[in-house]
Order: structure tokens, then C-alpha cells, then sequence
């Protein structure tokens, strides 16, 4: 995570060297530079934010002393710009790792579960913010004996096998988004928004294999549209400039005279 502060430093930092400029703000993974290296940061690659993402983030970079270390936890931040220096890094030991299980839903509205993220008794790995109208469909009211035996994160998917003694809540700290689905045991199940803005889904009691995927059906069926049409575009031109030749063709033709 680059910290607020030096996030400030960076968008005020302009070196004369083009060059000595990126290099000096890919050292600190200012704006997108973390995708040359494939690190994740809090962050992450931000042309477009979900808003409930966006408002999270708004904790850290609205001002330049912003502090919620057990937010950090949740979030996962192993390494955080150092105090002294912005271009070095200095690592943290309390993070919670990125699949977690077994928290205790506490059902809240989005504004008093962006304040609860931020207060010193958050605990993201016994405790989960959900919307109320999550209740109706989790039968998980306490925190419950689950672990997530192991995970794998890649570019458009999540795969983690959890363990649970009875029905529990696996949390992820990656940011909730409609296009985002998860199958349990090969079957689809319910993703639900969790502490504002990341992601949830309720297990049974047992051992469970878990996948998470993007999947964005609205390109995919622009895809299916737009292929056909291009192909006919094209065949509309080959056979046009076929006629144009033709005609060409008859009109610098001399008509041959009979005898």
C-alpha cells in the first residue's frame, strides 16, 4: 500500500528526465506502475472504481495522515511505504490473509459500515459487515470454527478450498463487483457485498472447493454480435468492389464490330 502521504509526493514529483520520472515513481508503485511486476496494491489499477471501492479508498487518499491499521489487516497490506523515505518500504505483520473464514456477520447500512471499517475494534477476521437485506438469505448469526485450507489468485479467478465444522462465511478482500460469480463444489452460489465493498459467500459444514470468476456477459455478447456484422461488412465490400471491377471492366472494353 502506498500511503497517503506519499501518494501526495508523487503526484507532485516531476523529474526534468522523462525517464528518471517514471523510474522514480515505478519505485513506488505510483498510479498503475504495480502491473510491471504483477503486485497487488490496495489501489490496485483504478480506471474505473465500483463506488463502494471507491469510498473505502476515499478513507486512505482524501487526506495525507490517514491511519486505519486494522482496515490495512483486512485488506491484506504486507508492505507499506516507510515513514521516512517513499521510495523504501517497510513491512507489516498483523495482515489478515486475503480468504478468510468463519466471521460473525453483523448486518449494517453502507454509511455505518464505511465508519465501522475505520474504528480500532474492527476485526476483519472474526467479524463481516453486511447490507440488512442479506439477512433474509444467511442462516450464519455467530462466528463459527472454519479455516481456508489453502487459495490462488490469477487474473480473472479465485480458487481456495475452505474447511467448516458448520455453515461459516468465507470473506475475500477483493472488490465486490456484479460481474464477479463463485461456484461451491462445482455449483453456483450466492455472492454477497461484505464490508462494504469486498466479497462473501456462505458454505455449508464440510470441506468445499470454492472458484471465483469474472465474467462479463455484456462484452461477451457485444463480442457475438459484433463478429457477424463485421464479417458481413467485409463480404459487402469484396463483393462491391467485384461489381465496381466488372462494370470497369465493360465500360473500357471496345464492342468488338461484326463482319
Amino acid at each position: 500500500m502506498v500511503s497517503p502521504m506519499a501518494a501526495n509526493e508523487f503526484i507532485r514529483f516531476a523529474a526534468s528526465d522523462p525517464k528518471n520520472n517514471f523510474l522514480a515513481k515505478r519505485l513506488g508503485y505510483c498510479a498503475n506502475d504495480n502491473l510491471l511486476d504483477a503486485v497487488p496494491k490496495v489501489d490496485g489499477f483504478f480506471s474505473l472504481t465500483p463506488r463502494e471501492g471507491d469510498a473505502v479508498l476515499s478513507l486512505f487518499y482524501t487526506t495525507t495522515n490517514a491511519s486505519f491499521p486494522r482496515l490495512e489487516d483486512f485488506l491484506g497490506v504486507s508492505q507499506i511505504t516507510a515513514p521516512d523515505q517513499i521510495f523504501h518500504w517497510q513491512a507489516r505483520t498483523s495482515f489478515l490473509p486475503l480468504v478468510t473464514a468463519g466471521q460473525k456477520p453483523v448486518f449494517l447500512d453502507d454509511t455505518n459500515s464505511l465508519y465501522a471499517l475505520t474504528r480500532n475494534d474492527f476485526d476483519g477476521g472474526k467479524i463481516v459487515f453486511l447490507p440488512p437485506e442479506a439477512k433474509t438469505f444467511v442462516t450464519v448469526s455467530n462466528q463459527t470454527s472454519a479455516k481456508i485450507l489453502n487459495s490462488k489468485f490469477s487474473n480473472r479467478t479465485v480458487d481456495a478450498e475452505a474447511e467448516a465444522a458448520e455453515p461459516s462465511l468465507v470473506v475475500v478482500a477483493q472488490t465486490y463487483y456484479h460481474n464477479w460469480h463463485v461456484y461451491v463444489d462445482g455449483q453456483p452460489a450466492p455472492l454477497r457485498r461484505a464490508n462494504l465493498a469486498f466479497q462473501a459467500v456462505q458454505i455449508s459444514a464440510g470441506k468445499h472447493q470454492l472458484h471465483f470468476f469474472y465474467q462479463d456477459r455484456a462484452f461477451e455478447i457485444g463480442a457475438a454480435i459484433a463478429v457477424p456484422i463485421w464479417v458481413i461488412c467485409l463480404f459487402s465490400v469484396a463483393v462491391t468492389q467485384w461489381h465496381r471491377k466488372k462494370l470497369k471492366m465493360a465500360v473500357t472494353t471496345p464492342a468488338r464490330s461484326s463482319t
